[in-house]
């Protein structure tokens, strides 16, 4: 009994042993999922915490603009209403003073109301304001025309035509109107004088009064002289003239086409050709000799004005200029001979046929019709006749014509002397009488005499 007793109580113990060992087994294998969902717990939570956070934010900020938004617009209508206060109390005309409810429609008219009456509610006087102000009305028309317009007249005279590049030249037709012509002449006709040259100074002499027309960057000692080579008569517009409502238009119009200031232009000069009477060939711009050492002030451009045209002669002549005709002609006599060369046709040389593709060659058409236009236009103009000489030896020269305008420099773009294509003069009038107006302008202000 007792050896049973005690085997019975071995085998309980091992049973219990054998129990507490799978329970730990059990418990062990359990204890990772539990872990993974715990972790899985507190992720979801986060993301939750994360969620609701950026919700939140964006709340807030729709918020904030709408109450920003809100006051904004009370903020607009205090201002109309403000204004519209400051109107009726001017005695202004009958408008509605501006609100919240702008934009409702007004109440109804009650029995026996006229709307055309006084005692009408001025809802129906006016319209309610717009919630924006109305633009100002346009300014008035000034009293009298400013003077950059381009011409008194009405003739376009905008159009600009390529005379040539060497030296740099265009022509401006309908420059002046008639009226401009006539009266430039009329202010210069009592003033006229046999017109002089400059001279190299002499340092021995004194300085010539009468060369004040000439200051500004020049030698005090230069010497001006009648001579030969220009028997011409020319006088100043300088002084009071040069306040003159219609040359200062002039200069106005001359300095919007230059680029330059009005200041740096000398005064007007006005010359009159009989017949025989002419300028021979000469630079405008000076000698370095003829100019100041400390303060040089050269001529940059020339515009000469036709204000009369005679009946034959009296062109403007420059003879080393090259033409853009006379360059178009020596473009294809050099294609000429490169085709020649290299065993090319004439018209392959000329529009490199066989070379590029259709649009190219479309696209070279085109800018061969714009050029062949600015060659006809500028053919117009000019001419190889020169007064008396039925041609020139070489260069060109323009025709003269009522109101149209020359332009041209003495420098070149780099601001060196445009030798020696500048050369220019005024052929010889054959019969009538020739009438110009030149203006001379510099690199610097011009200084004129008082």
């Amino acid at each position: 009994m007792s050896s049973f007793s005690g085997f019975a109580r071995r085998a309980a113990n091992a049973t219990g042993r054998r129990s507490s060992s799978m329970m730990a087994t059990l418990l062990h294998q359990r204890r990772l999922p539990r872990k993974a969902i715990l972790e899985r717990m507190l992720l979801l939570a986060l993301s939750i915490v994360i969620f609701a956070t950026v919700i939140a934010s964006i709340s807030i900020t729709i918020g904030g603009l709408e109450r920003s938004s809100r006051r904004t617009h009370v903020e607009d209508d205090g201002d109309q209403a403000a204004a519209a206060r400051r109107r009726l109390a001017r005695g202004g005309r009958k408008m509605i003073v501006p609100n919240n409810n702008l934009h409702q429609a007004p109440p109804p008219i009650r029995g026996g109301d006229d709307p055309s009456s006084s005692s009408t509610n001025h809802h129906f006087s006016t319209p309610p304001l717009h919630p924006y102000p109305p633009s100002p009305p346009p300014l008035p028309p000034p009293s009298s025309p400013p003077l950059l317009l381009p011409s008194a007249s009405s003739k376009n005279d905008s159009s600009v035509v390529v005379l040539a590049w060497k030296p740099r030249t265009i022509i401006i037709p309908n420059f002046l109107s008639d009226e401009e012509c006539e009266a430039l002449i009329d202010l210069a006709t009592p003033r006229l004088a046999r017109s002089r040259v400059v001279l190299p100074p002499k340092n021995d002499s004194p300085a010539d009064n009468n060369n004040k027309h000439l200051a500004g960057g020049l030698n005090p000692n230069t010497q001006l002289a009648q001579m030969s080579v220009r028997t011409s008569s020319g006088a100043f517009l300088n002084r009071g003239l040069r306040h003159h409502p219609i040359v200062r238009r002039i200069d106005e119009r001359i300095a919007k086409h230059l680029a330059l200031p009005v200041e740096n232009g000398e005064s007007l000069h006005v010359l009159r050709y009989r017949e025989g009477e002419l300028y021979k060939p000469h630079f405008d711009f000076f000698k370095e000799e003829n100019l100041e050492k400390d303060h040089p002030n050269q001529r940059v451009a020339t515009v000469l004005m036709y204000l009369r045209e005679p009946e034959n002669g009296g062109e403007t002549s420059f003879p080393n200029g090259v033409s853009v005709i006379e360059q178009r002609d020596n473009d294809r006599r050099r294609k000429r001979e490169a085709a020649m060369a290299f065993g090319v046709s004439d018209d392959e040389a000329s529009y490199g046929g066989g070379i590029t593709g259709g649009e190219e060659e479309e696209g070279r058409d085109v800018e061969h019709e714009k050029s062949s236009s600015s060659l006809s236009a500028a053919s117009s103009y000019v001419s190889h006749s020169c007064g008396s000489e039925p041609s020139m030896v070489r260069g060109f020269s323009v025709r003269p014509q009522k109101g149209a305008a020359i332009i041209f420099y003495s420098l070149t773009p780099s601001g060196e002397t445009d030798h020696p294509f500048a050369l220019h003069g005024s052929c010889d009038v054959v019969k009538g009488e020739k009438w110009t107006a030149t203006k001379w302008v510099r690199m610097h202000t011009f200084y004129h005499a008082r």
